[in-house]
């Protein structure tokens, strides 16, 4: 029901990268899709030696539904779900799923929205194991661009370096950048 409801196939299941890449065609974030909206596929291709995907552009909501609708996906697949993408789609087997995708603001433990983010960063490099999908919403925004810029580089950089891929949006030209 759920397959039919979304219109959904069954991914290819492929080697770990950097064997064989990631390849998502016309896929739709699930939530949205079950809530009847109209959605805007997203095409995403990552193959070695590119395992870094930098999204940018307007605040209109569509960079965090593309890396949420990327990280749902994966999850789905690898719970042996059907996805909503079209059936020619493949997906590798991730070691795990990391992501930060919300401002991490905590104003009771005195942690201003960056500082929340670093944290919650941080949290991530140091749980995250092996080859994993590592995916971040707005990556070092809210502090100043030129020095948040150095710091979002230098994550993905180490995360890249680690076998991860990584998936993130950002309006810092240093990232884009990279």
């Amino acid at each position: 029901l759920l397959s039919e409801t979304l219109s959904a196939n069954v991914p290819e299941i492929v080697p770990p990268m950097p064997v064989v890449g990631l390849c998502l065609q016309q896929m739709r974030h699930p939530l949205l899709v079950l809530a009847q909206h109209s959605v805007v596929p997203n095409d995403i291709f990552l193959t070695e030696p590119k395992r870094g995907l930098i999204i940018s552009g307007p605040n209109a909501g569509g960079k965090t539904v593309a890396l949420s609708s990327l990280g749902l996906c994966v999850l789905m697949a690898q719970a042996g779900l059907p996805i909503p993408a079209l059936s020619n789609s493949q997906i590798p087997l991730f070691d795990g799923v990391g992501c930060v995708l919300k401002d991490k603001q905590d104003l009771g433990a005195g942690l201003s929205t960056f500082a929340g983010h670093l944290l919650a960063i941080k949290r991530l490099d140091e749980e995250v194991q092996g080859r994993a999908l590592i995916l971040i919403d707005e990556l070092c925004a809210g502090t100043d661009p030129q020095e948040g810029a150095a710091l979002g580089a230098a994550w993905v950089q180490a995360f890249l370096d680690r076998g991860c891929t990584v998936g993130v949006s950002t309006h810092l030209d240093g990232i884009k950048a990279l």
